[in-house]
């Protein structure tokens, strides 16, 4: 396939602002440097131009298995693009270097509503601007996808902390699956639904997550009325745990979506 094939521009759907024009750029195993970027930024613009619009239209830009190691060329092409609305880098390099300076440009897109950074190398070095982002005044993100990294509890206190900015974030979806946010994590969020009135899916499965933190979780969700959907699988919730979400499940009548599969561990009591 050649590169220009590479580099798809196709028509998607827009839930902003009224228009009859909207654009998705998608960019797959090409491998991306400062110099390619060019060449994929022109083959873009030609290919609007073919098209008869213009890069204002284009509201989604997807960049999958390019060997991207960190994102900052990645923010300069999202710069290009007013009204964007979707982001997602997935099946890269990211190991976390750059996050920040993607975050500054995001921050300056009122439209954007979906960031997907999954299945990368990111740590918890990107959790503090991923947290700004959420907080930021101009920022309306609903669904965030972190699933597939190397993060922690650090990152699961961080993205407590924006969701309990009731004032700002508005966080919808939240997948932060196949990490290592442990039960601190686990509970770090669990404090947060307490309060939180928009998160209404929440992915957290194999997270090594024990009964110690599922406890939290319950007793944040029994007084929680948004949240409808949650996987907790492959984790080590064992027997008396997925008996308390089932519990759950018959006092919390909007909770009406819950994954366990893979949860009879031996280990379930494990501390913190």
């Amino acid at each position: 396939m050649s590169f220009e094939e590479k580099v798809v521009v196709e028509a998607t759907t827009c839930v902003g602002a009224d228009r009859s024009n909207a654009y998705q750029v998608s960019v797959s195993d090409v491998r991306l440097s400062s110099k390619t970027i060019l060449d994929v930024i022109g083959t873009v613009k030609r290919k609007l131009e073919s098209l008869g619009v213009g890069m204002n239209d284009v509201v989604a830009v997807s960049f999958e298995r390019n060997d991207l190691k960190t994102v900052e060329d990645v923010g300069e092409m999202v710069r290009l693009f007013q009204y964007i609305e979707r982001v997602s880098v997935t099946r890269n390099n990211l190991n976390g270097e750059g996050v920040e300076q993607l975050c500054r440009v995001l921050e300056t897109r009122a439209h954007l509503h979906t960031l997907d950074l999954s299945h990368n190398r990111l740590t918890d070095v990107v959790a503090g601007a991923i947290q700004r982002l959420l907080c930021s005044s101009d920022q309306k993100i609903t669904h965030l996808l972190l699933r597939d990294n190397n993060l922690t509890a650090d990152t699961g206190m961080a993205l407590s902390k924006a969701l309990m900015d009731e004032e700002h974030c508005v966080l919808e979806e939240l997948n932060i699956g196949v990490n290592d946010l442990s039960d601190s994590g686990c509970i770090a969020i669990g404090t947060a639904l307490q309060s939180n009135n928009t998160l209404k899916q929440l992915n957290m499965d194999t997270n090594i997550i024990t009964l110690v933190g599922l406890k939290s979780l319950v007793d944040a969700l029994h007084d929680n009325n948004t949240l409808v959907f949650l996987s907790m699988r492959h984790n080590k919730l064992g027997e008396d745990g997925v008996k308390m979400m089932d519990e759950l499940m018959e006092s919390n009548k909007t909770l009406t979506d819950v994954h366990l599969r893979g949860n009879k561990s031996t280990l379930a009591h494990t501390s913190i």
